[in-house]
C-alpha cells in the first residue's frame, strides 16, 4: 500500500481543527453538567413548593412533619453541587474561551506560516482574526453581551461557532440566576413557614403536656373513686350480711311466736276446760248442798223420832244411838255445809280467774297476730333490703370494674400524650435544625448569586443566534431542551 503524506498546510489546519472540537466538547460538557444541575434544583424546590403549600393550608401533622423535615435535609445536599457545578462550567468556559484564543492565534500564526500566494487572504484572515479577538475580549470580563461578526472566512465560522457558545452561555447564566432568585424566596417562604411551625411546635408540646398532667390527675381522682367504690361495696356487703342474719333472726323470732301462739292456744283451751270443770264442781256443790239440807232435815227427823221414842224404856238404848247418830249427822252437815261454802268460794275465786285468763289469753293471741303480721312486713321489708343491697353491691362492683378499665384508659392516654409530645419536641429540634439549615442554603443561593451578577446580560434576547446562523448539525440545544422540560414555575 501507498504511504499517505500529507502537506504542511493540512498538518497546520488539523491542529485548529482539533482545537475547536475540543473547546465545543468543553462547552457541551459543562452545559450538560448545569442541565443536571438545574433538573435536581427544580426538582428540590418542587418538593419545597409542595411542603409550603401543605403548610399553608394548615394540612401538617406530625408525620408530614418528619416528611418535611427529610426533605429540608435532602435540599442541603444539591446546592454545593450546584455551585461547584457552576464554578465547573464557568471554568470549562473560559477553558474553551482560552482554547478558541489559542486556536485563533495558532491559525493566525499558520497563516503567517502559509506561502505568499495566499498573502492577501491571510491578511484579511488576521484583520477578521484580530478583530475577533478584539470583539471577544470583554467576554474575560464577564460581559456576555459580546457578538462576533460573522464571515465567508474561518474565523467567521470560529465567530459563528462562538456566537452560539455565548449565546447558550448567556441563556445558562440566566437560568442560573432566575432558579437561584427562585430558590432564594423559596428558602425564604421555607425560613418563616420552619419558623412557625416551631413556635407551634413548642405550644403544641406545652399544651401536650398540660393535657398529660390533666390525665394523670384524672387517673389518680378515678384511681380513689375505684377505691371508694371497693369500700362501698365492702360496706354494701355487710349491710347484706347484717340484713340476712336480721332476716334469719326475724324468721326464728317468728317461729317462735308462732310457737306461743300454739302454747296460747292451747292455753286457752285448758282454761276453757277449767273453766267448764269449774261449772262441774258449781254443779257437784249444789248436789252438795242439797244433800247436806236432805241430811240435815233427815237428822232433824232423827232427833225427833228419837224424842218420841224416849218415852219407851225398851227403847232407851236405841235413843242414845240415835242422839249419837244424829250428833254425828249434824256435825257432817255442818262440815259438808263449811266444805260446800269453801268449794263454792274458791270455785268463784277460780272461775273469775279463769275469766280475767281468758280474756288475757285472748288479749294475748291478739297481740301475738298483730306481732306476726309486723313480723312478717319487717321479715319482708329485710329481704327487700337485702335484695336492694345485693344489687348495690353488683352495681358498685361493675362500677368499680368499669373505673379500673378507665385507668387503664387514661394512664394509656397519658403515656401516648408523652410519647406525642416527645414527638413533637424533637420535630421542634428538627424543624429548627432544618430552619439553621435554609439560613446556609440562603447564604449559598445568595453567595451564587453574587457570582453571577459578575456577568453582564444583554437586555433582550434579541442578539441570540439564529438557527441558520448555528452550525447545521446542532439546531437546538441539547441543555436548553433539558431545561425547558425542567423549567421552574411559581
Amino acid at each position: 500500500m501507498p504511504l499517505v503524506t500529507s502537506t504542511p498546510r493540512e498538518q497546520g489546519s488539523g491542529v485548529p481543527f482539533l482545537l475547536v472540537m475540543l473547546s465545543v466538547l468543553a462547552l457541551l460538557v459543562s452545559l450538560l453538567g448545569l442541565t443536571r444541575t438545574v433538573t435536581v434544583a427544580n426538582d428540590r424546590l418542587a418538593d419545597l413548593q409542595l411542603a409550603w403549600q401543605a403548610v399553608q393550608n394548615d394540612t401538617v401533622e406530625g408525620s408530614e412533619l418528619v416528611a418535611t423535615n427529610r426533605q429540608m435535609e435532602r435540599m442541603q445536599t444539591p446546592l454545593p453541587a450546584l455551585q461547584k457545578a457552576a464554578y465547573w462550567s464557568l471554568g470549562l468556559v473560559i477553558l474553551s474561551i482560552v482554547l478558541c484564543a489559542w486556536l485563533l492565534i495558532s491559525m493566525r500564526r499558520t497563516k503567517q506560516s502559509q506561502s505568499q500566494v495566499d498573502d492577501e487572504r491571510h491578511k484579511a484572515e488576521q484583520s477578521d482574526l484580530m478583530k475577533l479577538t478584539d470583539e471577544i475580549a470583554p467576554l474575560a470580563n464577564g460581559d456576555l453581551r459580546v457578538r462576533a461578526t460573522v464571515t465567508d472566512s474561518t474565523a467567521g465560522s470560529v465567530a459563528n461557532v462562538f456566537n452560539y457558545a455565548v449565546s447558550e452561555l448567556h441563556w445558562l447564566v440566566g437560568t442560573m440566576g432566575h432558579v437561584a432568585a427562585k430558590i432564594s424566596q423559596a428558602v425564604d417562604r421555607s425560613r418563616h413557614s420552619a419558623d412557625s411551625i416551631a413556635v407551634a411546635c413548642t405550644e403544641q408540646s406545652s399544651e401536650i403536656h398540660r393535657s398529660s398532667n390533666d390525665l394523670l390527675t384524672m387517673s389518680g381522682k378515678m384511681a380513689e373513686l375505684s377505691a371508694d367504690a371497693a369500700d362501698a361495696s365492702v360496706a354494701a356487703q355487710a349491710a347484706a350480711d347484717q340484713a340476712e342474719r336480721g332476716a334469719d333472726a326475724l324468721s326464728a323470732g317468728l317461729n317462735r311466736l308462732f310457737t306461743i301462739r300454739d302454747e296460747a292456744d292451747e292455753t286457752t283451751r285448758l282454761m276453757h276446760r277449767l273453766v267448764e270443770n269449774v261449772s262441774a264442781i258449781d254443779e257437784r256443790v249444789t248436789t252438795i248442798q242439797k244433800v247436806a239440807r236432805r241430811t240435815d232435815l233427815l237428822a232433824l227427823n232423827t232427833t225427833i223420832r228419837a224424842s218420841a221414842g224416849s218415852r219407851a224404856a225398851s227403847v232407851t238404848d236405841a235413843a242414845a244411838d240415835l242422839g249419837h247418830l244424829s250428833d254425828e249427822v249434824a256435825q257432817l252437815a255442818e262440815v259438808l255445809g263449811q266444805a260446800t261454802r269453801d268449794i263454792g268460794t274458791l270455785t268463784s275465786t277460780i272461775s273469775q280467774d279463769a275469766s280475767d285468763t281468758v280474756q288475757s289469753m285472748e288479749h294475748t293471741n291478739a297481740e301475738l297476730a298483730a306481732g306476726v303480721a309486723q313480723t312478717r312486713q319487717a321479715s319482708q321489708a329485710l329481704e327487700l333490703i337485702r335484695m336492694d343491697t345485693q344489687a348495690l353491691r353488683e352495681r358498685v362492683f361493675a362500677m368499680a370494674d368499669k373505673t379500673v378499665q378507665q385507668t387503664g384508659i387514661l394512664r394509656q392516654l397519658s403515656e401516648s400524650m408523652d410519647l406525642i409530645n416527645s414527638i413533637t419536641r424533637k420535630t421542634g429540634e428538627g424543624v429548627s435544625a432544618n430552619a439553621a439549615s435554609l439560613d446556609e442554603l440562603l447564604d449559598l443561593a445568595s453567595e451564587l448569586q453574587r457570582g453571577l451578577a459578575d456577568f453582564q446580560l444583554p437586555d433582550k434576547p434579541d442578539a441570540e443566534v439564529t438557527a441558520d446562523d448555528a452550525p447545521k448539525t446542532v439546531k437546538t440545544s441539547l441543555a436548553r431542551r433539558a431545561a425547558d422540560r425542567a423549567v421552574i414555575h411559581e
